[in-house]
């Protein structure tokens, strides 16, 4: 009787074991597609400042050619 109870707790030990890793690898899943979202949105951020840092200066060369007649 007291084997079978070991054996019990033992199962019962083993499979919250694997219901916790399974949870741990969605989240390892779902942090590295976020990562990968984060990587993506900086990368358009990127390109984002880009244009706006050569608009501007388009801008101020625009400006400064008007002005200077």
């Amino acid at each position: 009787m007291q084997v079978e109870s070991v054996q019990a707790a033992a199962s019962q030990r083993e499979a919250d074991l694997s219901s916790k890793l399974e949870d741990y690898a969605q989240k390892f899943n779902d942090r590295n597609v976020l990562n990968d979202k984060v990587a993506e949105l900086e990368k358009e951020l990127q390109l984002a400042r880009d244009a706006i840092a050569n608009q501007v200066s388009h801008i101020l060369s625009l400006e400064l050619h008007i002005f200077s007649w």
